[in-house]
C-alpha cells in the first residue's frame, strides 16, 4: 500500500518518543468543549470542518479547515464549537518525552501533499485495530513534519527532566508531594517550586494534581471503577478522590464514567 511506502521513506526522521493515549475521527456532539483545561498530554487536531474556537492566553483562535493544531501541555485553555456547525476533526491525545510546543501551533496542510495524503489514510484506518501499528508510524511521520515547521522545545534542565520522569513513574504513590520532588533534586521547597513553575508555567503541586486527574479520567473511560481509578492515582479514600475529581472535572467520577464517550 502507498502509506507503507511513505512510512519506509520517512523512517530516518521518526525521532520523537510518544505514547498515544487516545485517537479518533469525530464529528463532535453539541455539548463538546472544555473550560480552563490544563492537560498533561498534547492534543493534536487536524480539522476537517465545523466552527470551533480555542481561547488561550486571552486570545480566541478559530480552528480552520485543513489546518493542523498542536496544543501545549500544562497550559490553560478553553475550547468550544457551534452546535449547529459541529467540529469535524481527526484528533490525537499524546504524551511525549519532550514538549512539542509551549503555545498553540497552527500549521496549514496543503492539499495533495504527502502529509495531506497521510491524514487521509489515518482517517480511513483510525478505527481499524489491525492497522494500529501503521497508524502509530504515520503519526511519527506527522511529528517529524511538524518539527520542520515549528521550533520544538526540549527541557533545558536535567534536574527538571528527572523530576518530570519521577512524577510520570510515581503519580500513583500517595506519598508523592512537592517536598519529595524538592528532595529528589536536593533543593529547598521554595527554590524548587520557583524553578519548576518557571520551566513549565505551572506549580508542581498543581501539576501533580492535574496529572493524577487526567490519568484517573483515562482509567474511568476505559472502564475502571471509581475506587480503582482513585487507587491507581494515589487516593486511598474514595470520597477524597471523588471530591478532588469533581473539583477538577466539574462532574463526579461516577457521572464521568457513566456518560464518558472518548472525544477530542
Amino acid at each position: 500500500m502507498l502509506f507503507l511506502l511513505l512510512i519506509t521513506s520517512y523512517k530516518d526522521y521518526m525521532k520523537y518518543n510518544f505514547e498515544m493515549i487516545w485517537n479518533g475521527g469525530t464529528v463532535c456532539p453539541e455539548n463538546w468543549g472544555m473550560k480552563n483545561e490544563i492537560a498533561t498530554f498534547h492534543r493534536v487536531y487536524y480539522v476537517y470542518g465545523g466552527e470551533a474556537y480555542c481561547n488561550i492566553d486571552d486570545k480566541v483562535i478559530r480552528l480552520e479547515k485543513g489546518h493542523l493544531y498542536l496544543l501545549p501541555v500544562m497550559h490553560e485553555y478553553s475550547m468550544w464549537h457551534n452546535p449547529e456547525n459541529p467540529l469535524d476533526v481527526l484528533w490525537f491525545h499524546v504524551e511525549t518525552d519532550i514538549r512539542l510546543c509551549v503555545q498553540i501551533e497552527d500549521i496549514k496542510i496543503e492539499e495533495n501533499t504527502v502529509i495531506y495524503n497521510l491524514f487521509e489514510t489515518v482517517r480511513i484506518i483510525t478505527d481499524d485495530s489491525e492497522h494500529y501499528e501503521e497508524l502509530l508510524e504515520i503519526f511519527g511521520i506527522i511529528l517529524s513534519f511538524a518539527a520542520e515547521k515549528i521550533p520544538f522545545n526540549t527541557m533545558s534542565s536535567k534536574r527538571m527532566q528527572s523530576v518530570m520522569k519521577y512524577i510520570d513513574n510515581n503519580y500513583g504513590d500517595p506519598e508523592l508531594d512537592v517536598d519529595t520532588l524538592a528532595e529528589l533534586v536536593k533543593m529547598d521547597r521554595s527554590s524548587f517550586s520557583r524553578k519548576f513553575k518557571k520551566a513549565f508555567n505551572i506549580a508542581p503541586k498543581q501539576y501533580i494534581y492535574a496529572k493524577r486527574m487526567n490519568k484517573a479520567a483515562q482509567e474511568l473511560a476505559r472502564g475502571a471503577s471509581v475506587y480503582q481509578a482513585g487507587n491507581l492515582v494515589g487516593y486511598l479514600d474514595e470520597k477524597s478522590f471523588s471530591r478532588a475529581f469533581k473539583r477538577y472535572m466539574e462532574v463526579t467520577p461516577s457521572e464521568y464514567r457513566k456518560c464518558r464517550v472518548t472525544l477530542p
